[in-house]
């Protein structure tokens, strides 16, 4: 819902034209697109920045969240 609600601030072509630049000159755990999505996602601060490693230990917050769809 979170990215939902980034389509409906920017527009969908700003948003994916932007999110798209920040993913390849950041990489996926330093997007600041996906870290806002994280974090009104209720993650853990120490996941924000580092998800990948969060998921691959199982401590990311979404990972157990049964409603959490791929």
């Amino acid at each position: 819902m979170v990215h939902w609600k980034q389509f409906q601030r920017e527009g969908i072509l700003p948003f994916l034209i932007n999110f798209s630049i920040e993913a390849l000159k950041k990489g996926y755990d330093n997007n600041p697109y996906e870290i806002e999505a994280r974090k009104l996602s209720g993650e853990k601060t120490e996941c924000l920045t580092n998800y990948t490693d969060c998921v691959r230990l199982g401590i990311a917050e979404t990972v157990r969240n049964k409603d959490f769809r791929f």
